[in-house]
Parts: structure tokens; sequence; C-alpha cells
């Protein structure tokens, strides 16, 4: 590993080798990708579903973030949740991607079954 070899340039690599660039590079698959994380997340800690809806609704209530700051704030926020509960932001990432690429011909072929939301 290299300077260079940051963790998202590391996922992005294992995330190209796994679905392909079309995939990848598509914003809005991304972001519901990320979605979808957030909710298994948010389900792992408790929260039901209506709480989520909830949650939805608020923030397509209001006006449209910039997309810089609220990756920030996304980190922030998840950094504060897996200190409190007591585990570490990078353990748990290198932890996963280490199982994505142990388990790469599973999560493709889960991955077709998916909605796509390539435009």
């Amino acid at each position: 590993m290299t300077q260079f070899d940051t963790f998202d340039r590391r996922a992005t690599q294992w995330a190209r080798e796994a679905f392909g660039n079309t995939v990848v590079d598509n914003q809005r698959e991304r972001a519901a990708r990320f979605i979808e994380e957030a909710i298994e997340l948010a389900q792992a800690v408790d929260l039901v579903e209506e709480e989520v809806v909830d949650i939805a609704y608020s923030v397509y209530c209001k006006p449209m973030g910039e997309v810089a700051q609220e990756i920030g704030g996304t980190m922030v926020t998840l950094g504060v949740l897996t200190r409190i509960m007591q585990l570490d932001l990078e353990t748990c990432a290198e932890k996963e991607l280490l199982r994505c690429h142990a388990k790469i011909q599973d999560i493709r072929e889960r991955n077709k079954n998916k909605k796509s939301y390539l435009r």
C-alpha cells in the first residue's frame, strides 16, 4: 500500500471489479446503495421503519444541500455513532472491505437482483 492508496480509492477499485464502471460511476446508483446501507445500519440500532420514513420526509421538505458538506456531515455523524458504540470507524471499514473482497462473487450475484438507479 502506498500513501496514495486511500480507503476510498481501494473501495472504488473493489467496486469496479465487482460491478463494472457503468454502475460504479453513476452517482444515483452510488447514492441509492449508500441509502440502503444507512437504512440497514439504522435497522441494526433499532430504528423502526416509520422513524426512517419520517426522517426521509423531513429531509425532502428542506432545501437541497451541497454535496461536499453533506458528505462531511455523514462522516462526522458516523464517526460519533461508532465512538459512542465503542467501535472504530476505520477498523469497521477495513474489515468490511476485506469481507467484500472475500465474497465478491456472492455480492455480484445479490447485486443482480437489486433495483438499478442508472439513467
